[in-house]
């Protein structure tokens, strides 16, 4: 299998996750250090298969809170506002691209910037409409 960097366009390396994390292994994960925080991205269990494409510092940091907001779309720890398929399928419309493509493991800084946004709102609304503070 063969990973580019979009950063440097080179061909990024498999590696064990320890040499990221340093005291323990998650498993593999592709690498690059083009960048001075280094680019990468794990790999699904148990496989050399990407979750999705490499990352610097920044970016990683962006996934971890859109995730964060999204994820209580669908994983709410008092109640869930929909199911995951829901949320991911309403994700994908509202961004306007295809389901297959709509992994937050995919997105660039823009593409985080919208999901967080719209996943904000989408809270907010559904939190308003429970609270039945809608002026309805």
């Amino acid at each position: 299998m063969k990973v580019v960097c979009p950063y440097c366009r080179k061909e990024a390396r498999c590696i064990d996750s320890i040499f990221i994390y340093k005291t323990k292994s998650y498993g593999y994960m592709w690498f690059c250090d083009c960048v001075k925080d280094f680019a990468y991205v794990g790999c699904k269990k148990g496989t050399a298969v990407p979750m999705g494409t490499l990352a610097n510092k920044n970016l990683r940091r962006w996934r971890k809170v859109v995730h964060i907001t999204f994820d209580s779309l669908w994983n709410g720890k008092n109640e869930r506002l929909m199911s995951r398929d829901d949320a991911y399928s309403w994700l994908s419309q509202k961004m306007g691209i295809s389901s297959d493509r709509c992994h937050i493991a995919m997105f660039n800084e823009d593409q985080c910037w919208k999901a967080y946004t719209l996943s904000l709102e989408k809270l907010r609304e559904e939190l308003i409409c429970k609270s039945g503070r809608d002026g309805r």
